[in-house]
């Protein structure tokens, strides 16, 4: 059963506006397949009509499988509720007059403030993923780049129209995404991070469009099959490119471990691989905390003469650095867990908080634990003793001492 088969195989109302027979209404059992097995697909809100609804759990997985097991209990109500939109079509006809909207419908657009966040939300996600994704083919990071921005802002006044398709609204996806745009383009002078521009766009993008919001006509589609083919056909490439450049370079990061004149070099892909397969070689590379050190090559900027020749999956991004650090940082703490009784932190909370050091101090993925000890010296000596409520500096305060203590054990 292809996308178009299941789609197209439910009309709202007759082409007259009259109620639909019982052979278009959606079949509660098709409907729990679907959802076991193409829940994370959205396969089942697909099969109800729900273009957006459908496009949204495909692009997070299923809101990371939790929609996916709240609609394991609520499946039977959306058939219900999607039949009884359909035989009720033609007692919606009557309210419009030549396909408009009257006065008094047009003028009740609802806005929770459930919908309010899941827009901000998930139009922020979509601009991360684009924000990955150009920064790859780009080689560059910067906010204030004009076409970074240009992409993000697109991706974002996406999300936010994807979101505001649902039930019986639209949204003017053009005054989205002039909001979008001018709100990033301004954190080009103003915010200077890729999380506060995705967060003030989408806030402000999604303002603008509840202001602008309209019912949508019971014989309209704003947005069909066809639709959540393309969307899909981009959010795959955003993550085609994101996922093989950064995964072939956080297993290829080569890592060293040095033990006076004696030097083992190794990759970040054969330690995950020997955990799970030949675990003493893991023991054996890290054991007696040696010195680590990791090799990055370095990476050049292009022009746009060169777009059109360029490997974007040979490009490093820089977050993957991190990637392959905490990586190593969690499989060293799980050696050392194995190796002294004297560290007994797990190894994720140790690998999480030495992460949040490398962030917070600024400092290269490959630092090692002594200069982020002399950093910690540096940094707590020149302050007075935390107060309760200043969780910052009681977080650096408790990331200072788990390192100390993996350095004295």
């Amino acid at each position: 059963m292809t996308l178009t088969s299941i789609y197209f195989q439910f009309y709202p109302t007759s082409p007259n506006g009259m109620a639909v027979t019982d052979n278009k209404l959606a079949d509660p059992l098709k409907a729990r397949l679907l959802l076991t097995f193409g829940g994370p697909l959205g396969l089942h809100r697909l099969y109800l009509s729900q273009i957006s609804e459908a496009f949204i759990y495909l692009s997070t997985c299923g809101l990371l499988f939790l929609g996916v097991l709240y609609d394991v209990f609520v499946v039977h109500s959306l058939v219900n509720k999607y039949n009884d939109n359909l035989q009720r079509g033609h007692e919606e006809f009557q309210k419009f007059k030549n396909g408009r909207l009257q006065p008094t419908v047009s003028k009740h657009v609802k806005c929770s403030v459930e919908a309010f966040i899941t827009s901000t939300l998930y139009s922020m996600w979509l601009g991360w993923l684009c924000w990955l994704a150009v920064s790859i083919v780009l080689r560059t990071q910067a906010v204030d780049n004009i076409f970074i921005l240009s992409s993000v802002s697109i991706a974002v006044s996406s999300g936010i129209y994807i979101c505001g398709n649902r039930g019986n609204q639209t949204r003017n996806l053009l005054y989205v995404w002039i909001s979008t745009f001018s709100a990033a383009f301004l954190s080009k002078f103003l915010y200077g991070s890729i999380l506060k521009t995705l967060f003030i766009s989408s806030l402000i993008g999604t303002i603008v469009g509840n202001r602008t919001a309209k019912v949508r006509l019971p014989q309209e589609k704003s947005v069909n099959v066809r639709h959540f083919i393309f969307w899909s056909s981009l959010f795959l490439l955003l993550i085609c490119i994101i996922t093989t450049s950064s995964t072939r370079h956080i297993l290829e990061q080569k890592v060293s471990s040095s033990r006076g004149s004696s030097t083992v070099v190794t990759s970040v892909g054969s330690l995950v691989y020997d955990r799970f397969f030949e675990h003493h070689r893991v023991t054996d590379f890290f054991r007696t905390m040696p010195r680590i050190d990791y090799k990055r090559v370095p990476v050049q900027s292009i022009s746009v003469d060169d777009w059109w020749g360029l490997d974007v999956f040979s490009h490093t991004p820089a977050w993957a650095d991190y990637v392959a650090v905490f990586i190593v940082d969690l499989l060293r703490a799980e050696t050392r867990l194995l190796e002294t009784r004297s560290f007994d932190v797990e190894p994720l909370r140790w690998a999480c908080w030495r992460m949040f050091l490398l962030t917070h101090f600024d400092v290269p993925p490959g630092t090692s634990d002594n200069t982020l000890a002399k950093l910690c010296i540096i940094k707590t000596g020149s302050r007075e003793k935390s107060d309760d409520d200043d969780y910052l500096n009681k977080s650096i305060d408790t990331a200072c001492d788990l390192i100390q203590i993996f350095i004295n054990s």
